[in-house]
């Protein structure tokens, strides 16, 4: 589920999600002769910010929040006191010179969370191309108007 919230040159983008799984009941086992494992796992459920700037009609920055927890596993229903809580802060910008072509870069660190939550930074560098003559009638009819 997401939300937009469009206030002058700003985008105020707030997400909510959950990840469900399904039972995994075919684990191999690491000891010979013991049978396979059943491994079940809580949803996560997640919420995140994007505070967006607008420089221009090309190019915006924004800074990010995400937060998640839950996922806790249980091996063959014994719960293994794995679930997670973390908090992570950074930022994106994007650089759009054609409506067909984007690129991206962002960054996000853990900034809190358990002994449990992952530890670390993700920088992402992304580029996008988005085709189809959909896109550009549209852009046409919009200009017409």
């Amino acid at each position: 589920m997401a939300l937009t919230i469009p206030v002058n040159k700003f985008d105020i983008e707030v997400y909510a999600a959950a990840k469900f799984f399904t039972t995994n009941k075919k684990l191999p086992s690491t000891v010979l002769g013991q049978p396979a494992s059943s491994v079940t796992q809580k949803p996560f459920y997640s919420l995140t910010l994007h505070n967006v700037y607008n420089i221009n009609d090309k190019i915006w920055v924004s800074f990010d929040a995400a937060a998640r927890t839950g996922g806790e596993t249980s091996k063959n229903s014994i719960a293994q006191d794995d679930a997670q809580t973390v908090l992570g802060l950074g930022g994106s910008m994007n650089y759009s010179p054609t409506v067909h072509h984007k690129i991206g870069l962002s960054y996000i660190s853990n900034a809190a969370g358990d002994e449990n939550s992952p530890n670390g930074s993700i920088y992402a560098l992304k580029y996008s191309y988005i085709f189809g003559g959909g896109i550009d009638k549209t852009l046409k009819e919009l200009k017409n108007k």
